[in-house]
């Protein structure tokens, strides 16, 4: 009997599929982003950075200058799929070693990278089907060469051609890149304030304002806490909405941060709470609309934080998650509880409640940044809801005119109608 050897080693073209099937290439730009505010903080740099991304059908190109990729770092960590030590000394958002061989791997086949971490300007090419040829070695060759005295310095730029067809089609859409703009507004709000300006050929992306409602009647909950080295800090209070204001993203439900990253948008759902179950929230409802939670977790060793790998929901089955829900139903409550008694009637009649909401429930309130609230632990407060005994009105009139009525005041019920009609006269007549 002779002892043979069985083949077992996994293809590189299974290994690119695994890696990159379920990732959308929003997701793709993210990741490259997330490297670039790593090399921010990696850096310790205090002025704010440039990071620029061109996306075009034959071409994606993202260059930043937050302080370059170290040639240790470049040529014997970055590329490696995966890290072997599960380990950070800084509030990074990348945790697993994958997002930037994913992202690139994605998009196209013609990938040149070019760093200088001010001593070495440090470069690859990767030609992925060649790469793909050779079925042992899994390296990049790559050239380092002594930065000089009057080069740029700190800058990574990642150049991808030969893009594969779905890119192609999918950098095309104006609506693709009007949702990336959108999604970045808001995403990394926190790094925009003060650490990078990013721009999507050529267009500035402004930062989204995270404010919520504080003066003398509307007082926000507040709880701060540290748990095996993760900060937790909740925010909980009250948006109130003009026209069409709730849909717009950050407005209302959730939203959380992961060391000042948002991972979770306006989520009303089980993950934050919402189910109805006991020691939760009840089940979302639109007289929820004016809720306004914000969550930020945030530590120097990143793989404590709840977060999947995809870097869009949480590890719902970690110590800390548990942890963080449970305050978060706690700090939450009051306001739930006020929303509740505040739009009881309304619950009852719930037929295009959101519609009738948004429009006939607005205050003049002071609200403020975030960064601008007392810190520490603060308890919600709002004014007492003043009771008026309302009665219903019922009458006739031509479905035609009625139409018309709907279609010049911009509502979509009857109901509305008599609403807005009503309150037209009472405003006109200067009855009170």
């Amino acid at each position: 009997m002779s002892e043979e050897i069985v083949k077992s080693y996994p293809t590189k073209t299974l290994f690119i599929d695994v890696l990159t099937r379920d990732l959308s290439l929003s997701a793709c730009i993210l990741d490259l982003l997330d490297n670039s505010i790593d090399s921010y903080k990696r850096h310790d740099l205090k002025t704010k950075k440039l990071i620029k991304i061109t996306i075009a059908e034959d071409k994606f190109e993202i260059f930043d200058t937050c302080g370059g990729i170290e040639k240790d770092i470049f040529l014997n960590q970055a590329f490696v799929f995966g890290v072997e030590e599960l380990k950070r000394d800084k509030r990074s958002i990348g945790l697993f070693g994958i997002g930037m061989k994913r992202s690139i791997l994605k998009m196209g086949k013609n990938i040149d990278i070019i760093s200088d971490d001010s001593q070495f300007i440090n470069s690859l090419h990767i030609d992925v089907d060649k790469w793909k040829e050779n079925k042992v070695d899994w390296n990049f060759p790559a050239t380092s060469l002594i930065s000089e005295e009057n080069d740029p310095k700190g800058y990574t730029r990642i150049t991808i051609k030969d893009l594969h067809e779905v890119t192609k089609i999918t950098f095309s859409s104006n609506s693709f890149l009007v949702k990336l703009k959108d999604q970045i507004h808001i995403t990394y709000t926190r790094f925009l304030k003060d650490q990078v300006d990013i721009f999507i050929n050529d267009e500035k992306i402004e930062p989204f304002n995270i404010e919520i409602a504080f003066d003398d009647n509307y007082n926000p909950a507040r709880y701060h806490d540290i748990i095996d080295d993760v900060e937790v800090d909740i925010i909980c209070g009250i948006e109130l909405h003009s026209g069409r204001t709730s849909k717009e993203t950050g407005r209302r439900g959730w939203n959380i941060f992961i060391n000042d990253r948002l991972i979770l948008v306006d989520d009303t759902n089980k993950t934050t709470g919402w189910d109805a179950g006991k020691g939760l929230l009840p089940n979302y409802h639109p007289i929820y609309n004016e809720f306004r939670g914000l969550v930020f977790l945030s530590s120097d060793n990143p793989f404590k934080l709840p977060l999947n790998t995809s870097k869009d929901g949480l590890n719902t089955e970690s110590m800390i998650y548990n942890f963080v829900l449970k305050n978060m139903v706690n700090t939450a409550r009051p306001v739930v509880n006020y929303l509740s008694k505040k739009y009881s009637e309304q619950k009852i009649k719930s037929d295009n409640i959101e519609e009738m909401l948004i429009n006939t429930n607005v205050e003049e309130i002071k609200k403020v940044a975030i960064e601008d609230l007392p810190f520490g632990n603060i308890k919600f407060t709002a004014p007492v809801k003043t009771v008026k005994k309302n009665t219903t009105i019922s009458y006739q009139k031509p479905k035609d005119l009625v139409s018309k009525v709907m279609n010049h005041l911009s509502v979509r019920t009857n109901n509305m109608v008599g609403i807005k009609t009503f309150d037209y006269f009472i405003k006109h007549e200067e009855i009170e």
